[in-house]
């Protein structure tokens, strides 16, 4: 069983995470990569679905007010 996951390329065991706006996306993505070489292993949405939800809620409580 692997002790530590490894970048695919360089087998670097040190990830980062950054947000980043991919080119026509018209939005934001959080981006899994190696600290060493960049090499992309995950993407994932950067907002919290729950935050959001709660945002809504708190705009759409207000607007009835």
């Amino acid at each position: 069983m692997a002790t530590s996951s490894k970048c695919p390329r360089c087998e670097n065991t040190s990830f980062e995470a950054k947000i980043e706006a991919p080119v026509g996306a018209g939005r934001q993505l959080l981006f899994v990569r190696c600290a060493n070489c960049g090499t992309v292993v995950g993407v994932t949405e950067w907002e919290s679905t729950n935050d959001l939800l709660h945002q809504i809620i708190n705009k759409l409580d207000c607007s009835n007010t």
